[in-house]
């Protein structure tokens, strides 16, 4: 029963009571009744709005822990998928370790079976088309070597600092590298390659010819199969090599 109907029987109540009731009489008794109602509906609407606010925050606490399940299961997801790769670099780096012991343990049975000498402009680390046509064919003779290795010594004149013909002797080494790697995928676990300046010179320094043939790399592609390079061989490829030289 509604607010109205209990004003209603209260009033009706209190009319047809004695006849000494008066319309003040009335409206004492039931003013306090109207307003206790009206009391009790204010705390019920406040009640409902209470409800309300606490269903609020009951749903967004619940899409709060939602969101942060969510967020952890991306962690944990992302947490996973580094740990299978690091897994992966692990295998990988045992692998490339594995094989260098391999080849450490067996450097006394490898050979030289190629040999080649590249020259370089003055200041200068690129490989010109000349130096390429060279790599090229050391890159296509170790497909029939299976356990290669490949070894690289950049070198440069006596001329300018010592520091500085270091790092270009290391960079002269590294461009060879980088070709070997790129055009014949040569792992770089079977590279070796070093920078020494202007020390181990392969001529003298004090002619302009000398300081020439001292700003080059050496590359020695070594097996521990097959035979190795003879000294018939050898001094047939320094030949070719000072053929070369003398075209350029």
């Amino acid at each position: 029963m509604n607010k109205f109907g209990v004003l209603f029987l209260l009033s009706s109540a209190l009319l047809s009571g004695p006849g000494c009731a008066t319309k003040s009489y009335v409206r004492q008794q039931v003013v306090p009744v109207v307003s206790k109602v009206q009391s009790l509906d204010r705390q019920t609407s406040e009640n409902t709005t209470s409800i309300q606010n606490l269903n609020t925050r009951m749903q967004q606490s619940e899409e709060n822990l939602t969101a942060n399940a969510q967020r952890m299961n991306q962690k944990t997801d992302t947490a996973s998928s580094k740990a299978q790769e690091a897994t992966q670099l692990a295998n990988a780096c045992n692998e490339k370790e594995a094989s260098l012991v391999g080849t450490v343990s067996n450097w006394g049975n490898y050979h030289v079976v190629a040999r080649t000498l590249l020259e370089f402009g003055f200041n200068q680390s690129q490989l010109n088309a000349d130096a390429k046509q060279q790599l090229d064919q050391l890159g296509e003779g170790k497909s029939s070597n299976k356990t290669y290795i490949v070894v690289v010594q950049g070198g440069t004149d006596s001329s300018g600092n010592e520091q500085r013909n270091y790092d270009l002797s290391q960079r002269r080494a590294e461009e060879v590298v980088r070709y070997l790697v790129a055009k014949y995928d040569v792992p770089l676990y079977k590279v070796y390659a070093v920078g020494v300046g202007e020390e181990r010179p392969v001529a003298p320094n004090d002619t302009v010819e000398g300081r020439k043939k001292n700003r080059r790399a050496e590359i020695e592609l070594m097996s521990n199969a097959g035979q190795p390079m003879s000294k018939e061989d050898d001094s047939d490829s320094d030949e070719q090599t000072r053929r070369t030289e003398s075209h350029r």
